[in-house]
């Protein structure tokens, strides 16, 4: 567990936690939060979900916090690409009346505040639970409950190459003094694997998983209340991100959008099915378009509809199974469905289909 711990002792937590409300200047959130991820995803590849969550006999403030959250993830979004105009975080949005913005869940626990609260360790576990079989997400979890130690801003850990993740925003700690959006960041990057053992500045035991040589750093151990403009995401570049070592580099991320290398993959279905993939943010239930880090090696597969079989595959797939394929040059693969029947004249009518399918109707 990384953990960030502001400077200060002795914070007035029920004041902190009621004067935690959405900035003057927010980004008004228009959607409704959900208990099951909304898809197709606005953005493909691994995601970082965020999640709203209270305990059992927890008040529920979606209503109030959500534009706060939204604000968060873009002032985040805006520092980040600031940061490396190359890169941006996969936040798993999806389509609202507004426009596309955060596809916020909610969940409320089983247990009672008091009992999530007992200690820091059980509060993490507590929190985690409902999401650690994910594979390829990451969560930004902001907890809405009391808390065992108030001076304890966030947590955070993962694995730079699999999911889950998580990066955790205790609510009722730290705030106002220090920003939530700055917590988010730095769990966020705890999330995505850093900072690795092997970086030259890392702090050690019990600090390590922190940089210790530059205060404006925002993997610095501790908080002095400033606000994620003025942090560097690692000054320097010798620590955990765009560095020229051989330890993990947080830049290479696949939980990262990479603006300057993204790939087009253009999927047609022929005849009646879908057809999804094993990352998120592929569903096409019609033919369709997505773009892709370049080099993400997705699974597809084919989904008949009711009455229908899948013939196979042309184009970039082959075969009659599922596929397996790299993303390079353009990618453009067509899915052949036909009726399901023994007579010749539904065989005769799939071979006709497979025949015509071409990429003609493929976006370009």
């Amino acid at each position: 567990m990384r953990r960030l711990h502001p400077r200060w002792a002795g914070i007035a937590v029920g004041l902190a936690a009621l004067a935690w409300a959405a900035p003057t200047q927010g980004s008004p959130w228009c959607g409704t939060l959900s208990s099951a991820d909304r898809t197709p995803n606005v953005v493909a590849g691994q995601v970082i979900r965020v999640v709203y969550m209270i305990p059992a006999d927890g008040q529920d403030r979606r209503d109030q916090l959500a534009s706060a959250i939204e604000t968060d993830a873009e002032t985040i979004q805006t520092w980040w690409r600031e940061q490396d105009p190359t890169r941006a975080l996969r936040f798993d949005l999806t389509s609202f009346s507004c426009g596309a913005q955060l596809d916020m869940e909610f969940v409320r626990m089983s247990q009672k505040g008091s009992k999530v609260a007992a200690e820091v360790r059980w509060i993490t576990r507590a929190i985690v639970a409902p999401f650690v079989r994910a594979r390829y997400t990451k969560y930004l979890i902001y907890y809405d409950g009391p808390v065992a130690d108030p001076d304890t801003c966030g947590a955070g850990e993962g694995y730079p190459d699999i999911g889950p993740g998580y990066a955790i925003v205790f609510l009722r700690a730290c705030f106002p003094l220090v920003p939530s959006a700055t917590v988010a960041a730095h769990e966020l990057v705890h999330a995505l694997g850093a900072v690795p053992l092997e970086a030259p500045n890392s702090c050690r035991f019990p600090k390590d998983g922190h940089t210790c040589d530059n205060r404006q750093d925002l993997m610095y151990p501790y908080a002095d209340g400033s606000a994620l403009g003025s942090l560097l995401l690692d000054p320097g570049r010798d620590d955990y991100y765009g560095h020229s070592g051989s330890w993990f580099d947080v830049r290479d991320s696949s939980w990262l959008v990479r603006l300057d290398h993204q790939e087009r993959l253009a999927v047609r279905i022929a005849g009646a099915g879908s057809v999804a993939s094993d990352l998120p943010g592929l569903a096409c239930a019609a033919s369709c378009t997505t773009m892709w880090n370049a080099g993400a090696r997705l699974v597809l597969s084919p989904r008949p509809a009711a009455g229908m079989r899948f013939v196979r595959w042309r184009g970039a797939c082959s075969g009659s199974a599922r596929c397996t394929l790299r993303l390079r040059d353009g990618a453009k693969a067509v899915a052949i469905f036909a009726w399901i029947g023994r007579n010749r004249s539904t065989m005769r009518l799939g071979r006709l289909v497979a025949e015509r399918a071409d990429f003609s109707t493929l976006s370009q």
